[in-house]
């Protein structure tokens, strides 16, 4: 399997609309606990495909616990050098939870 193949079968297997994530023009995240849209820029339509492939590398889920230790990593490793990326995953950081939490998904 190619590494286009595994971003495929991701989306289809957690049933994303690819299309939707990449071609909107805004997008709904968690930002801490409020669900809020943002503007899908073109930095991230760019990376958002190197960040999924982290999440199947590492088989953290791609719910907001999963996309906080993803976001973590990529911050801690430096994975992304461009500024407006290391923004959006501090935000994305910012919606981890533990399961004591009163918030839920």
């Amino acid at each position: 399997m190619n590494v286009k193949e595994a971003l495929i079968g991701c989306y289809k297997f957690n049933q994303l609309d690819i299309a939707g994530d990449f071609e909107s023009h805004c997008v709904r995240l968690y930002i801490g606990c409020i669900l809020a849209p943002v503007p899908n820029i073109k930095a991230r339509m760019k990376y958002l495909k190197f960040h999924d492939l982290h999440h199947i590398m590492s088989g953290y889920g791609i719910d907001r616990i999963g996309d906080s230790e993803i976001s973590a990593w990529e911050l801690g490793s430096r994975s992304c050098r461009k500024p407006i990326i290391s923004i959006m995953n501090l935000f994305a950081l910012s919606t981890g939870y533990n399961s004591h939490s009163l918030i839920s998904t």
